[in-house]
This record gives C-alpha cells, sequence and structure tokens, in this order.
C-alpha cells in the first residue's frame, strides 16, 4: 500500500527552501537525506519539485528544517482538499437534515 502524499504535484517553493537549507548547511544530499531516512535521490526530486513528500516525511521534514507542512502543498492540492472538505460537510448536513 502506498503512503499517502500532500498533493500530485507539490509547491515548488518548499523544494527550493528545502534546497536554500540544505546548501545554508553545507550538508550533501546524502547527509541531508539521511538526517530524515530517505535516499539521496528521494531528496533531490523534493528539492526538485518532482515528487511530494509522504505525510511522515513533510512532518520530519517541517521538523529538521523548519518548513511548513503547508508549504509542500500547492495551490491545485489546496483546492482539492477543499473541495473534499466542503462536499464532506454539505455531505453530513444532508444526513443531518434526513435524521432530524
Amino acid at each position: 500500500m502506498k503512503k499517502p502524499r500532500l498533493s500530485v504535484k507539490p509547491d515548488p517553493a518548499a523544494g527550493r527552501a528545502l534546497h536554500e537549507w540544505r546548501k545554508r548547511l553545507d550538508l550533501s544530499f546524502a547527509e541531508a537525506a539521511a538526517m530524515v531516512s530517505i535516499s539521496p535521490p528521494y531528496w533531490q526530486c523534493l528539492e526538485l519539485g518532482k515528487k511530494a513528500p509522504t505525510i511522515g516525511i513533510a512532518l520530519a521534514l517541517q521538523k529538521l528544517t523548519g518548513i511548513p507542512i503547508e508549504s509542500w502543498i500547492s495551490e491545485k492540492g489546496r483546492a482539492s482538499i477543499l473541495a473534499v472538505d466542503v462536499t464532506a460537510s454539505r455531505r453530513a448536513a444532508l444526513t443531518a437534515e434526513a435524521q432530524g
């Protein structure tokens, strides 16, 4: 089973922030990746915006770098989350009306 990711396409600003953080500390891909138990190629994909992190990795990155978990969610991803939330709220309201 695949681990849940934050969005299909991450916000490129998060990858740039991750790159800047790594460079500021003069870390290699391998050194930085080891700090959150991921592979160097995966870290590089995060920096380049090619992959969205799993929720667990995003939380680990937030603790390590201070980059908020919300930064990894693109505008499109935020809109999708909002749409799901609105749909769930409507469904709950309709269910409550039907039962009431």
